[in-house]
Parts: C-alpha cells; structure tokens; sequence
C-alpha cells in the first residue's frame, strides 16, 4: 500500500492498492487470540505509516513520532473491529463489514481534533482521474470504500481457490471476473460520461501566473533572510511580467514572512510592486488580532504572555489596495484576510491547547513561529480581471487542502476557482509533495473547480475542473508558470451533502451487523429445537 501511495515517486505503482490489504487479511485469518490479531494489525500499519510520512522525521522529528504512532493506531481501529465481530457472525460475514466500517471511521477521525487527513488511502488512487470521477457524487471516501472492497473479494477470490471452495471452475470464475469487471466498469461509465459532457464548461477563464521562488524555509526566518526571501519573489514576478500580464499573480505560503499590513517598510516594497504590476497578487503572509482590553484575551494567548493572536493567512492585495498602503491611518482598516483552518498537530498547534494552555508547551517552532490560531473569517477573496469583472477565489494553505469539506464549504461560499498556497519544503524531495499533489487533484473533483496550487517549493501546478494536471512546475526548481484557468460555479451532489455517504456506510454497517446477528441466532435457535 505503501507503494502505491508514491513511496517511489513517479513509480506508477498506484495499483498495487487494489491489493495491498490482501496480505494483512491472510494474516489475520490465521489469528487466534487478539494479541496476535492486534500486533499484525499494528505493525502492518505502523510500516506503512512510516514510509509514506519518513519526511515529516527530517522536518518535525517530534511531531512525525507523535502522527506515526497515531496514524498507524487510526488504521487499526477498523480493522480491529473485525476481530470482535467475527467472535458473533463468522470472519467472511464480517470481513463484508469492513469496507463500511473503515469508510466510515475515517469520516469522523478527519472530525477529530487528532487527526491527521494524510492518511487517507483514497489519496493512492488520484492520479487515476480516468477512474474516479464519480466522487464528486460521493467524494473521495467513496475511493476507500472502493479499495477495501476490491481488496476484500479479492482476498475472497484468493482464499476460495486455494481451500477449493467452489462447486466448478466456471462458476468460480464468472463470480469473482464478473464482479471485479462491474466494480471497474461503472465508475468508467461515468467517467466517460463527465468527459463527454459539457455540463462543467460553461464558465469563463481568466489567466493566472504562479510563483515557485525556491527558498529553504528553514533558512528565512532570521530578519535578513526574510527580507531576501521577499526580494527574490519580487524579481522573480518582475521577470514574469515583463512577458505576460496575467489577471492574477499568486504567491506561495509564507511568501511574505511577516504581519505585512503592519510591518510598513515591507508592505511599501510589497504594495510599490503591485501598483507597478497593476495586478492583482494574493500571497501568504502572517496577520494578528489584537486584544486592547486584558480581560478578553483567549486562555492561550494569555498563558503565552500575548497581547495578540498569530494566523497563517493569504492576502489578496489589488492595484486599488496598493494605491492607499503609504496613506496616513491605513493600519487602521479592516483588511480582511483568509486565515488558515486546519493546523498541522504539534507544528502549528497542540490539540486542545485553547481549553488547557498548558498543552502548547508541547509545541515546535521551527523558525516560522508555534502556536498558531485557527482561522475563521472570509472563504473568498475578490479581485477583478482584465475585463473589470469580479472573480471570487477561496484561498486554501497547506493542510487546508487534505480536509474535503473545509474546501467544499469555500466552494459553496461562491468560490469560481481555488488557489492552494504550500511549502513543502520543510519535508525535502520525498512522498509529502506527490501527496499534496494528489489531495489537490481530489479536492478539485469533488468540487468541479479548477485549482491554481503555488509551492515555495516542491510542486507548482494548475488542476482542470476534472483534476488533470497542467502548468506544472518540478519541484526545487525556481521559476513561474502562467496558464488558463477556467470559472466555475457548479454545484455537484457531493458539495450539497458532504457526509452523507459516509453516513450510509456507518448506518449500513450497523444494519447489516444487526441482520447477521439475527439470523446466527434464529439458526442456532432452530438447530436446537430439532434436537
């Protein structure tokens, strides 16, 4: 499974997935007793955990420790549940469960505070889109339902042909080709129908410029550093608009290392660049709230020592913005500003800190600052193309991205397109950017908005409302890429009810459990009377 999530990258080795359970289950069959069944199990995960996250150990060695053992703990809990349903309706009866259970599971883990949503199997499958489309139906946990089924019956298939359970050759085969060829055939169908269809392409397109200036970010948080880290961004930009004169420049995360809208000698240079361009740049940068009375500080920011909270955000600054950033009094206004939602655990913030401050001591900074604040606040920004029209982008950054229905609320809120704004950096040329890579082709899919993705560094690129990727830019390399990008305000059935087949699953697999446990019952009942 491992590899099939681009342990190797560029390995095309995503359909080793369909498999990749296979030998786990064949293990647990064997298990007799829960140790056994619980060490497999753990240790199965815990290898595979290892080598799809090894970056996170050379960027935050605590905190990849702390989601190792967490995530590896996450892909035990449903298949652990199998060895207590087994002891009530049979291990092939509740080997048809897990498909459910796990989908469902991994549902309500995303919910959690604790988790970590790259861990997710479905991720394995993105590069596929000639396969997946259908989740803009059901959205991306219908892929895990798909995977664990697949591996399921194949481990059916498998397991009846050695033990010869099976009344001929024909029927074995017509059984399990039969189903397996329908499991591939009906999201190909509709795959092939989206393709053919004209349903997504009625918006208009505008022209989008991405920046990849190729800075170490663990060497640009000292004040000189970040200064030239700015300047390089700037030239860079400069470099593009002498050969083309986008509606729309964006920058990646944190290209800006500062509170911009009040550190004013960096804001100068910043804004001075935007009235030069005369257009539109949203980059990453750092904002604060300020709490002026003493009384109504947060519980965290007070045990900090803080007058403030710290945010993670995206600034949409237009040439009209630019023009009043030297003009007395403009710290003063209200800019709005899109702030990060979902924080990385342990980097960003210690889960449960804003309850019991205590807890942040737990926190790394390493260089760009711990104990951030989730953000709340705007979904879109707007800024207006060549042709004075108003465009509505929802920023997403970084973990923003692995989180389906933070991006679908952004999508609902009228968001013609997406900008994802990452820095990869931090986990050097491993796994971590061609994961990023394929949650950025999901969350388009589901959503059926086009999403312009900038990296500091790792991988720069634009996905299509089918989550093809374009423009692409290769990771540590230090350039831009300017490309089409196509408006959309469609609205799929997965954006109008998020949880729902999530939901199913959970109440499928509570019904189903009822129904086999009633009928074991009744038989045992029945069996008994007759003697």
């Amino acid at each position: 499974m491992a590899f099939a999530s681009g342990f190797i990258p560029n390995g095309n080795l995503e359909f080793l997935a369909w498999v990749g359970l296979v030998p786990l289950l064949f293990a647990l069959k064997n298990a007799n007793n829960f140790k056994l069944y619980f060490l497999s199990t753990y240790l199965a995960f815990l290898v595979f955990f290892f080598l799809t996250i090894y970056s996170f150990f050379d960027a935050f060695f605590f905190g990849g420790i702390v989601i190792l053992f967490i995530g590896a703990l996450h892909f035990c809990i449903p298949v652990l549940s199998l060895y207590f349903f087994q002891k009530k309706i049979g291990w092939r009866k509740s080997l048809i469960l897990l498909p459910f259970i796990w989908t469902a599971w991994e549902y309500f883990f995303l919910q959690s505070k604790f988790s970590v949503a790259i861990l997710s199997i479905a991720v394995s499958q993105a590069p596929y889109t000639w396969l997946i489309q259908f989740i803009d139906i059901f959205g991306s946990g219908a892929i895990t339902f798909w995977l664990v089924f697949l591996n399921v019956f194949i481990f059916f298939a498998i397991d009846d042909w050695f033990s010869k359970n099976y009344k001929t050759i024909k029927i074995y085969f017509v059984k399990y080709i039969s189903v397996i060829l329908l499991m591939f055939s009906i999201p190909l169908i509709y795959s092939f129908y989206v393709f053919n269809s004209s349903k997504f392409e009625s918006g208009s397109e505008i022209t989008v410029s991405l920046i990849q200036p190729n800075i170490d970010p663990k060497k640009k948080w000292g004040e000189t550093e970040k200064e030239a880290a700015v300047k390089k961004t700037i030239n860079l930009t400069d470099s593009l608009i002498r050969h083309k004169k986008p509606d729309l420049i964006v920058w990646p995360e944190a290209a800006v290392p500062y509170v911009i809208l009040h550190e004013e000698k960096i804001r100068n240079k910043v804004f001075d660049s935007v009235k030069k361009w005369d257009t539109s740049l949203l980059t990453g940068t750092n904002d604060v709230k300020f709490y002026n009375d003493p009384r109504t500080i947060p519980p965290l920011p007070k045990y900090l020592n803080r007058k403030y909270e710290l945010y993670n955000c995206a600034l949409m600054i237009t040439p009209q913005l630019a023009a009043v950033g030297r003009e007395p009094g403009f710290e003063s206004l209200n800019i709005k500003t899109y702030k990060k939602n979902n924080l990385m655990p342990f980097t960003e913030s210690v889960p449960y800190a804003d309850n019991f401050p205590i807890l942040s001591n737990l926190a790394l900074d390493f260089g760009g600052g711990a104990n951030w604040s989730k953000g709340v606040g705007p979904k879109n920004l707007l800024f207006a193309d060549k042709n004075e029209s108003r465009v509505k982008v929802s920023p997403a950054i970084c973990w923003d991205i692995l989180y389906p229905e933070t991006i679908v609320e952004s999508a609902n809120s009228g968001a013609e397109f997406l900008a994802f704004i990452t820095n990869e950096g931090w986990f050097g040329k491993t796994i971590t950017a061609h994961e990023i890579e394929g949650f950025t082709i999901l969350r388009s899919i589901e959503t059926r908005r086009a999403i312009a993705k900038c990296g500091n560094t790792g991988y720069t690129f634009f996905t299509d409302l089918y989550g093809n990727v374009y423009g692409k830019i290769d990771w540590w390399e230090e350039n831009y890429s300017t490309e089409k990008v196509k408006l959309s305000n469609a609205k799929t059935i997965y954006m109008l009810y998020p949880g729902y087949f999530s939901m199913a699953c959970m109440l499928t697999a509570l019904v189903t459990f009822i129904y086999y446990l009633y009928k074991n019952e009744h038989s045992i009942k029945a069996s008994s009377k007759k003697r």
